[in-house]
């Protein structure tokens, strides 16, 4: 048999072929499989599989339908692949509707490992409370150890002539005229992010023991209530399942810092420290990232952000703002990378950041660097690039500069940026009550990143989705009593069934916490639950499966991007990607996504259309 021709794009496909390899369209149906439960099979000679055009289309076609009226079956349309084109000389000029839409493009995501972030800007509180006062030379600010229960790396004094200034004449903050080296990199991201530099900074060229020094926190420089206070948070994190073992979290959170980064921005003194002494291809992609914190800097002012304390109520912003300005600089380092490396030296630089991203996994692994730590740590790089692309997407550039202005009121709004364009807020929840006698380390709120690597840990990620997806608010408090770290956290829904999602979530999470650890609770609209720390040698079973799970929001934000693109709305756009991603496993996630080009991916988009109609 001949070869035919695509009726879509003419490309010559063989008869047996189901999709053109030229555009991706289906040739023919896919193979009917029973319906599902209650699905319509009668009036329409379509079958039951394909729902027709999307239901986000048809409103903008027809309105909202009129409820009690029966609507007009939906014109068919191709599963997904390229749109097919109206044809004009068989439509009916008098009744005929826009040509079907094809259903959202949802690619296969590439999941590398997030990059944790850069010490000095800007830090961010501990995740259970105000961490020890870190002592930084030059430097007046009140610098938490913990940051985001990752570092904020005292900035050591370096020995003059061990680093390499680049500029001219300074001031006590900046030099006069940018370095001819950096110039052109300064002069590029300032016309890419359309703002302009207020003045130069400094950039430090640091050697590997240099870049250490300036990143990290001598044990020296800990005071014995630092290090009690660390060992406290340990205990908080084995209390909640994200840690095991005896831990030193203080040797932790260098590793990661020193290990996890190649350069940081500090607003405190605005000058960059770059690990490497050379202006390679890569450090120029790093710089790219680093200045647009600078810039960033002079047009908002971080650090008065992130000192801002009038809107820390009812949630904690400081991971937010974190997770807003980094998607900020990734998204103007990416474009660097397609713009303006060559093809050899974006192959070069692929394959660099391709071989050190395995070796800090490695190092941090051999480290014992707990998985809570990792999954806190890198929370603002999983979602801050997704943030940022749906808000631009949906309300242009100054949106990014209003939500570094404003950074979003909740850590919900960064798990799932649909709450922040629907302007969903956290109620309040009464503060956790803390056992009499007990001295209380921290009270604050918990947040839906930190519920959901929790649960996750233990139970399948797509229940914990479900269980966090109904956060409205909540209140956390760490106390010890006795000796022991003990931790307790009220989450309010935001409907009952969603309190009951999250007691089921914890009962599982519970039961596989070691015996008498942790109890769960739930009365008068809130749910609770208080563990305490089963010491250094119980046997946890900490895989950090925790920070793969992180993939499961993380892609339901691109597909609901994707959906937003083709008009759908928010509840659409989330419906539509949460159907996808809780039915995907793991290894689907973050290993093989071959199964993303697979004929049960594409009834898998099939179905979830229908569903969110």
């Amino acid at each position: 048999m001949s070869d035919q021709l695509c009726a879509h794009c003419g490309n010559a496909v063989p008869p047996t072929t189901e999709r053109c390899d030229a555009c991706g369209a289906w040739q023919a149906a896919p193979p009917p499989v029973a319906p599902p439960e209650g699905a319509e099979t009668e009036g329409s000679d379509r079958p039951w599989w394909d729902p027709g055009e999307p239901y986000w289309e048809r409103q903008k076609q027809a309105g909202p339908p009129v409820p009690g009226l029966a609507q007009d079956p939906p014109a068919p349309v191709t599963p997904p692949g390229p749109a097919e084109a109206a044809d004009p000389a068989s439509a009916d000029t008098t009744t005929a509707a826009p040509p079907p839409a094809a259903p959202p493009q949802v690619e296969a995501p590439a999941f590398p490992e997030p990059p944790p972030p850069p010490p000095g800007y800007p830090a961010s509180p501990a995740t259970f409370g105000p961490p020890p006062e870190q002592p930084r030379p030059r430097s007046s600010k009140r610098g938490p150890i913990l940051a985001g229960a990752a570092i904020l790396a005292a900035i050591a004094v370096v020995a003059a002539g061990s680093v390499v200034l680049l500029g001219g004449k300074s001031s006590p903050n900046h030099p006069d005229h940018w370095d001819p080296r950096i110039a052109p990199i300064a002069q590029w991201v300032a016309r890419e992010r359309k703002l302009s530099f207020l003045h130069p900074v400094y950039v430090d060229f640091l050697t590997p023991a240099q870049y250490r020094a300036a990143s990290t926190t001598s044990e020296d420089d800990l005071s014995p209530q630092d290090k009690a206070e660390l060992d406290q948070y340990a205990g908080a994190w084995r209390a909640i399942g994200l840690a095991q073992g005896k831990v030193d979290l203080g040797s932790s959170m260098n590793e990661v810092s020193d290990t996890g980064t190649l350069a940081f921005y500090d607003p405190d003194d605005q000058r960059v420290r770059v690990r490497g002494t050379k202006l390679t291809p890569g450090v120029r992609v790093t710089l790219a990232h680093e200045l647009t914190h600078a810039l960033q800097d002079q047009h908002f002012d971080l650090k008065q952000l992130y000192n801002d304390s009038s809107r820390l109520q009812p949630d904690s912003y400081d991971t937010q703002l974190r997770a807003v300005v980094e998607g900020d600089a990734e998204d103007i380092e990416q474009r660097y990378i397609d713009e303006q490396l060559t093809s050899e030296e974006r192959r070069a630089y692929e394959k660099q950041s391709e071989d050190e991203g395995k070796a800090a996994n490695d190092k941090l692994q051999k480290a014992s660097v707990p998985p809570g730590l990792l999954g806190t740590f890198s929370a603002p790089y999983w979602f801050g690039p997704r943030f940022v692309t749906m808000i631009e997407q949906e309300r242009g550039a100054k949106a990014v500069d209003e939500a570094i202005r404003v950074p979003p009121s909740s850590s919900e709004q960064m798990f799932d940026p649909l709450a922040y364009l629907n302007g969903d807020r956290p109620v309040t929840v009464d503060p956790v009550k803390v056992p009499a006698g007990a001295t209380v380390i921290d009270q604050g709120p918990f947040g839906s990143v930190q519920w959901f690597l929790m649960l996750a840990e233990r139970i399948k990620p797509a229940t914990a989705l479900r269980a966090v997806d109904g956060w409205g608010g909540d209140s956390q408090a760490v106390w010890t009593q006795h000796g022991k770290v003990c931790i307790g956290a009220n989450f309010s829904g935001d409907t009952p069934d969603d309190d009951d999602e999250m007691v089921d979530a914890l009962n599982r999470w519970s039961k596989a916490m070691p015996a008498g650890t942790a109890e769960v609770s739930h009365g008068h609209g809130v749910v609770s639950f208080r563990s305490c720390d089963p010491g250094s040698s119980a046997k946890l079973h900490v895989t950090g499966r925790s920070g793969d799970a992180l993939a499961y929001p993380a892609v339901r934000t691109d597909i609901a991007t994707a959906t937003l693109s083709e008009g759908a709305s928010t509840d659409q756009a989330g419906c539509f990607g949460t159907q996808i991603v809780s039915e995907l496993t793991p290894a689907q996630l973050t290993e093989d996504t071959t199964f993303f080009e697979s004929v049960d991916f594409d009834r898998l988009v099939t179905d979830a259309r229908v569903r969110c109609q």
